[in-house]
């Protein structure tokens, strides 16, 4: 199975073992519930900012106000996994720019 959109592609493999190709879905078809999809979010993805590979001595409340001089942030998060990233959601696609 191959999922495309504008930004992102991912290839997935499956079994077709018992499948009749009269079930599956056209890419055609794909795309117009991708889009019927996605046209019911609220939330535009381009207000979204993330910031990966951070140092673990990272201190998260002055790197969410560095973040915030440059618009309003509704959320914000630093997660401190194996691989630590931050991600801003911004009010609007230009603050996030």
């Amino acid at each position: 199975m191959e999922f495309k959109s504008d930004n992102v592609s991912i290839v997935d493999s499956c079994h077709t073992d018992n499948v009749n190709a009269d079930e599956v879905p056209t890419e055609k078809e794909l795309d117009e519930q991708i889009s019927t999809d996605n046209s019911s979010q609220t939330e535009s993805p381009w207000n979204i900012i993330i910031v990966d590979n951070l140092p673990r001595d990272v201190n998260k409340d002055e790197f969410i106000s560095i973040f915030s001089q440059y618009g309003k942030i509704q959320d914000a998060e630093v997660v401190m996994t194996w691989n630590p990233f931050a991600r801003f959601i911004y009010s609007t696609e230009t603050e996030a720019r």
